[in-house]
């Protein structure tokens, strides 16, 4: 049996009884393993989480200290911020 597609996804906790799933699905092409397809697959969705924790963190502190940072850089890390909100309460 061959594989044709290999999909990986991840369940991160946010707290507050949230989570985010990332996944990706690739192909395997003529010659590819499926393991290494796997793996690749892994370290994306590792990257991406990582980037988004960095650039969370990141809005954050421009968000914190205005006054070291440009308006427009402040404006642009709140709307950031505001369209990758984690909501802090449930909604119900």
């Amino acid at each position: 049996m061959k594989a044709k597609k290999v999909t990986y996804q991840r369940c991160f906790n946010l707290g507050n009884y949230q989570n985010e799933v990332i996944g990706i699905e690739l192909e395997v092409e003529d010659g590819d393993k499926a393991q290494d397809v796997l793996d690749n697959a892994r370290k994306f969705v590792e990257k991406q989480r990582n980037e988004d924790d960095s650039k969370r963190k990141e809005c954050e502190s421009i968000v914190a200290n205005p006054d070291d940072y440009t308006g427009k850089r402040v404006n642009q890390a709140a709307k950031w911020l505001e369209e990758n909100r984690i909501e802090q309460e449930l909604p119900f």
